[in-house]
């Protein structure tokens, strides 16, 4: 048995987050305006389990986007350089009792995944978009 990437992992999770931090700010929103009892009716559980279920598929849908190379450039990661980078920390602060171990930070495609795979899972619009532009540039593609 293969093991589940751990970028299409991150990006999973990372999509569930990003869905749950949008149904926090419309429950906000709701009860602003109207009541609580307003806000409980409209967000029922196959609600809440559904929208989770699409914000988890958006990123993983926008995840194999990346892998298949259909979004290429500065903005959108490259699934190859995942992973973390180790920095030096500055020997300066030893004053300060500050650690001289090094820190590890995600690298910078890995921080774009992340980023993405949030908005993907936030978003209603950005993997649909997305697909539609995928279909008109296949439809005009000539074989």
């Amino acid at each position: 048995m293969y093991p589940l990437p751990y970028g299409l992992l991150v990006a999973m999770v990372t999509g569930l987050l990003g869905a749950s931090f949008f149904m926090m700010i419309q429950l906000q929103q709701r009860i602003s305006e109207g009541t609580l009892a307003d806000a409980r009716d409209m967000w029922t559980t196959p609600l809440l389990v559904l929208r989770c279920i699409v914000g988890i598929g958006a990123a993983t849908i926008l995840y194999f986007f990346f892998k298949s190379g259909l979004l290429q450039g500065s903005i959108w990661p490259d699934l190859k350089g995942l992973g973390f980078e180790v920095i030096a920390t500055d020997e300066a602060n030893t004053a300060f009792k500050i650690s001289k171990d090094p820190k590890i930070i995600p690298a910078q495609n890995f921080a774009l995944l992340i980023v993405w795979s949030f908005i993907a899972g936030y978003s209603q619009t950005l993997v649909p978009n997305l697909l539609l532009q995928t279909e008109g540039r296949a439809g005009t593609e000539k074989t």
